[in-house]
């Protein structure tokens, strides 16, 4: 059936706009998916990187794998499929869910993961008698569990009609939003910036007496605090990519809930400005492994390994034909 390129998209986009952004998020989740695979191949070959901090980072990679999956159909559904093809709600529903589910694993993958760090430093007699492979494996298996089930209310309960924006905030009912993803977001964020503020506090006084004392810094203390900066800044590039897009469609959002004006906002700078800030939130699903090569000396070096045995392996998979064999000299020795 041939495109009316006349015809509106279900993000509310004409067609033109909609291939752009289309052909933008193709590419992204494709990045998404090789960059995340590299580091799922570097923990597998390299035993040095399997430490407790790093199957939260696993954890992680394994959302933004999945972001990267789902990701290629629900965006041909968003931007490319117009009004009067969308007559059934379970592709949308489905996508939303993931959405919930994926970022919101994320978002409290990385809280776990400042508390984690907060307790080694600032506690590290309790951390090493309390945090275990064990504590990772049950407070990850409560993540999942936790962001099922608040993923799951939007099967129960939505606000799906044909033609909707396929959003989470759009989707979901009032109660859901205002009583379940807006405190999960915020009471998220709030906590890992005030426990961040805490441990760079204290490691900002720590150097200090130990500059003041003429003692060297351990390799561990230096370690262990450059572990803490790379998981700052996950937590920081997630903040940036995350929050002009919760923000504007939240005012969106409580705009149309005090007017009762469902069509407006659909149109207009707020709108287009809600969209880009959409297409900024992926970024943060392979943003994460330029941050590990640039601040682990460990990511960076297995990075680089499976490079050159990539390397290797295409090169001698290239077999010379047997008239091109160059006859070597043999010693008369």
């Amino acid at each position: 059936m041939a495109v009316n390129w006349t015809e509106k998209t279900i993000s509310g986009l004409n067609r033109d706009a909609s291939l752009i952004i289309l052909i933008y998020y193709m590419i992204i989740s494709g990045v998404i998916i090789l960059s995340n695979a590299l580091v799922f191949v570097a923990f597998i070959k390299n035993k040095t990187l399997r430490t407790l901090t790093n199957y939260y980072v696993i954890n992680l990679a394994i959302c933004d794998m999945t972001v990267g999956l789902y990701h290629i159909y629900c965006t041909y559904m968003q931007y490319w499929m117009s009004y009067a093809d969308h007559k059934i709600s379970y592709d949308c529903i489905a996508c939303c869910v993931a959405v919930f589910l994926s970022a919101g694993t994320s978002l409290y993958t990385l809280l776990i993961i400042t508390v984690e760090r907060y307790m080694k430093i600032l506690h590290p007699l309790n951390y090493n008698l309390f945090w275990n492979k064990k504590t990772a494996i049950i407070s990850l298996t409560i993540i999942w569990i936790s962001m099922s089930i608040a993923s799951s209310s939007l099967i129960i309960s939505n606000r799906w009609h044909s033609g909707i924006h396929c959003m989470v905030f759009d989707v979901a009912t009032r109660p859901v939003f205002y009583g379940v993803c807006l405190p999960l977001i915020f009471m998220a964020i709030t906590v890992i910036l005030a426990l961040y503020s805490r441990i760079f506090w204290i490691a900002r006084q720590q150097k200090k007496a130990i500059e003041s004392t003429m003692i060297q810094e351990s390799h561990h203390t230096r370690k262990e605090h450059k572990t803490a900066i790379m998981m700052f800044l996950l937590v920081g590039w997630l903040i940036i990519a995350w929050m002009p897009f919760t923000v504007i469609s939240t005012y969106r959002i409580i705009q149309e809930d005090i007017t009762q004006d469902f069509k407006s906002f659909q149109t207009g700078g707020v709108f287009l400005l809600e969209n880009i800030c959409h297409g900024f939130i992926y970024t943060n699903s392979f943003i994460n492994v330029f941050i590990y090569d640039w601040k682990c000396p460990e990511w960076r070096k297995s990075f680089r390994a499976i490079f050159r045995s990539l390397l290797c392996w295409k090169n001698n998979s290239i077999v010379p034909q047997q008239g091109n064999i160059v006859p070597t000299k043999t010693s008369k020795y």
